[in-house]
């Protein structure tokens, strides 16, 4: 069971608008709530609203709350306390911006991260500001690597669904893969690469359409990994109409 997903706005639109991107993204399997606005109609946020919008999507494994500003974190935090004895330890108030907030830890949920990896991955993505905070990985210096280097042609690159697709494959390997984008002014040359099973690390690469990528991968199902890794971009993520 994965965990539940609450967005919280000011604005009704921004909250429908938010949940129904999260939905398009990661299907209807996960289960994700939103609220916004005042009990009269305004722009504001009611903690009977969230205390709902908790119990709706309500998991044992937890619920990630994210909010717009100030007010939504207090109103939250006051829907938490309304909670039965013993559930408000579960909830927690995500620290990240609520739509690209909302979109990471939500496919991070789908994939069957725990509560704590939702908040830790996703907290440590943003900066103070909102931006994206990319971490990548290095690769030991010894190890033997196997290497492919491919052009992204889906129309959203590798982003969203099929960044999403293409983690979930890279995590049926037991071999370490990664990924890095290819600069066009060094041909030559890979950029630091990517955690290939983290969906929040490729979605930070930032890889858009006709980017040159080099996957690589080493282990003892690594030529497998990334034979299927190269072929399932070049397929276009088996998304035929790129939708």
């Amino acid at each position: 069971m994965s965990i539940g997903i609450v967005i919280v706005s000011h604005s009704p639109l921004v909250a429908a608008g938010a949940r129904d991107m999260v939905l398009q993204m990661v299907g209807d399997d996960l289960r994700v709530s939103a609220t916004g606005g005042d009990p009269g109609g305004g722009l504001g946020t009611d903690p009977g609203a969230i205390l709902a919008a908790i119990k709706e999507v309500w998991s044992d494994e937890g619920v990630a709350i994210f909010v717009d500003m100030g007010a939504a974190e207090m109103n939250s935090e006051m829907a938490i306390e309304m909670l039965e004895p013993g559930r408000g330890s579960r909830v927690r108030i995500v620290d990240a911006p609520v739509v690209e907030g909302a979109v990471i830890g939500a496919t991070m949920a789908s994939t069957g991260a725990s509560l704590e990896a939702v908040i830790t991955e996703t907290t440590r993505r943003f900066s103070s500001t909102g931006t994206v905070d990319i971490v990548r990985e290095t690769e030991p210096e010894n190890d033997r690597w196997i290497r492919r280097t491919v052009t992204i042609t889906h129309r959203v690159g590798l982003h969203a669904r099929p960044a999403m697709a293409f983690t979930r494959l890279a995590q049926t390997f037991a071999a370490e893969i990664r990924v890095a984008g290819i600069p066009d002014d060094d041909p030559g040359k890979a950029a630091t690469p990517a955690d290939a099973k983290s969906i929040v690390r490729i979605m930070g690469l930032k890889l858009k359409t006709g980017a040159r990528i080099e996957i690589a991968a080493t282990g003892e199902d690594a030529r497998e990994a990334v034979t299927a890794l190269a072929g399932f971009v070049e397929r276009d993520f088996d998304e035929g109409g790129h939708e």
